[in-house]
C-alpha cells in the first residue's frame, strides 16, 4: 500500500496540475507583494493629503488676516486723506482772511 501511495504522489508531483499549482503559488505571492506595495503607497498619500489639507487651511488663514489687515490700512488711509483735506482746507481759509 505505501509504496502505491509513493508511486502515486511522484506522477502527483511532476503532473501539470501540480506544475500549474506551484506556478500559480509564484504568482499570487508575486502579486500579494504587489498589492502590498501599492497598499503601502496609498497610505503614503493619505499622510501627504493631510499635510497638504493642513497647510492649504493655515494659508486660508493667513489670507483672511490679511484681508482684515488691507481693510483696517483702507480705513486709516481714508481716514488720513480727510485729515490732509481738513488741513488744506483750514490752510487756504487762513491765506484767504490774510488777502
Amino acid at each position: 500500500m505505501y509504496t502505491i501511495m509513493a508511486t502515486i504522489n511522484k506522477t502527483i508531483s511532476k503532473s501539470p496540475v501540480q506544475q500549474e499549482l506551484k506556478s500559480f503559488r509564484k504568482n499570487m505571492d508575486s502579486w500579494v507583494k504587489f498589492f502590498n506595495g501599492k497598499l503601502q503607497s496609498i497610505s503614503n498619500v493619505a499622510g501627504q493629503f493631510n499635510e497638504v489639507n493642513t497647510n492649504t487651511n493655515h494659508n486660508y488663514e493667513l489670507i483672511k488676516e490679511l484681508k482684515e489687515e488691507m481693510e483696517e490700512m483702507k480705513a486709516e488711509i481714508k481716514t488720513m486723506k480727510l485729515m490732509q483735506m481738513m488741513i488744506l482746507e483750514k490752510t487756504v481759509e487762513g491765506r484767504e482772511e490774510l488777502v
